[in-house]
């Protein structure tokens, strides 16, 4: 498994390196692989961020991503499925 740096400039070099999306540099810049990590929102991000490490996804650990996944769109869209309000988001 590769382990990126821990610190901000050489993690943001890393990230950039490594071919992460622009939206995600502009929002990680100035922050530490920690504190990136334990702020970050997107877990599109953050699983984008374990796979380029090379973590290997035991079943237990994909099927708990895909149910928190699955519950963010259920709090966002609330059945029946109606378009989320300002207020929701």
């Amino acid at each position: 498994m590769k382990n990126p740096p821990m610190e901000a400039q050489a993690f943001a070099k890393w990230l950039n390196n490594e071919g992460a999306c622009r939206e995600s540099l502009k929002w990680q810049r100035g922050k530490t692989l920690r504190e990136t990590w334990n702020t970050c929102h997107h877990g599109d991000w953050l699983k984008w961020l374990l796979n380029t490490c090379g973590y290997r996804w035991t079943a237990p650990a994909r099927a708990e991503y895909q149910r928190v996944k699955a519950d963010t769109i259920r709090t966002l869209i609330p059945y029946p499925l109606k378009q989320p309000t300002a207020e929701m988001l």
